[in-house]
């Protein structure tokens, strides 16, 4: 067995995936970090007690969300709409892209991922997807969290304009 091999191996392999995150990964890697930032942001001031914080908690629980129960469906129904719809909308246009990749050349799926606003949509409906889950994670019978709600569903009406 020839060991020289696998370090080339495993350094084309780093090297490969130096130039994905580079080329593909790196602006969705961006924004999906920054909305997980956001959600563990938005918890810990909502659960902080802040005077100020709480009022606007308590003004919006009594216009939109009323109760710990309807903040869980809302949260619940946005995450798997937002995944549903990423995964659906992205599959058929990456399939879209294949096809015309067969008919004239591969170099149409790598203009498609290194486009800017597509590397961008992405990471926003995963990010998007990934906030919803974890405000969705910190509802208890004690807490709910209107404000990171509004601000998921703020999320979803502008994902859906995107679409």
């Amino acid at each position: 067995m020839d060991c020289s091999r696998e370090p080339s191996n495993l350094g084309k392999f780093f090297d490969e995936f130096k130039r994905a995150y580079q080329e593909y990964l790196g602006m969705p890697t961006v924004i999906i970090v920054a909305f997980i930032a956001l959600a563990l942001v938005m918890a810990a001031l909502e659960q902080a007690g802040l005077a100020a914080v709480d009022s606007l908690r308590h003004s919006l629980s009594a216009l939109v969300f009323g109760d710990v129960e309807s903040t869980r469906e809302i949260l619940i129904s946005s995450a798997a709409t937002l995944i549903t719809i990423t995964s659906i909308t992205f599959t058929v246009l990456l399939l879209a892209v294949q096809q015309a990749a067969s008919a004239m050349s591969t170099q149409i799926i790598d203009q498609f991922l290194r486009r800017p606003v597509n590397q961008f949509l992405f990471g926003y409906f995963v990010g998007m997807s990934i906030y919803t889950l974890i405000i969705l994670a910190t509802v208890s019978p004690e807490f709910s969290p209107v404000l990171s709600t509004t601000l998921a569903f703020l999320f979803a009406g502008i994902a859906l304009y995107f679409l």
